[in-house]
């Protein structure tokens, strides 16, 4: 859930750190190697007398390959809500499986209150640990934990996961 309108960019990277899992009171490493997206949909209930508006945007930019852009985008004004199901192109290098990095997986511009639904798969990690981009405190050693899908914990996070265990 969006608890503050924004306009977002979401690495790779902050994908994969939406899933830790503790080695300590501060470190949190990522659970998974590799994400792929299967669809980002996204709901806002309109303010009455205003335009509520919901983009997804898949800029196609990914670790030195270029495509074309897709723009996916609803206005709502009213009683029915904005909503948007957006899902890359299969032929688009985002559409395949993409390791930890700051390319861009989408652009999401939404106002505070909507609703976002992200259909992700995930590669278990079989190697060398990968430590999340930003830090933690007060973790256990072993637990897991869920953050916003803009990788930050939910203090700071602009996207609050439906979860019990949040980092």
């Amino acid at each position: 859930m969006c608890n503050s309108g924004t306009t977002q960019n979401v690495s790779f990277q902050n994908l994969l750190d939406t899933f830790l899992v503790a080695s300590g009171v501060n470190a949190v490493w990522d659970l998974f190697q590799a994400v792929r997206i299967r669809a980002v949909e996204v709901w806002c209930v309109p303010v009455i007398g205003n335009a509520s508006t919901v983009e997804v945007q898949f800029l196609g930019n990914v670790a030195g390959q270029y495509g074309k852009p897709q723009v996916f985008t609803d206005t709502s004004m009213g009683v029915q809500p904005a909503h948007v199901r957006a899902v890359p192109n299969r032929k688009s290098t985002l559409s395949l499986w993409q390791q930890s990095s700051a390319d861009v997986a989408f652009q999401l511009i939404c106002p505070t209150g909507s609703v976002v639904d992200l259909e992700l798969s995930f590669i278990g990690r079989f190697g060398v640990p990968l430590a999340a981009q930003n830090a933690s405190a007060a973790t256990s050693a072993g637990a897991l934990y869920i953050r916003g899908f803009d990788g930050l914990a939910v203090a700071t996070t602009k996207f609050t996961p439906v979860a019990d265990a949040i980092a």
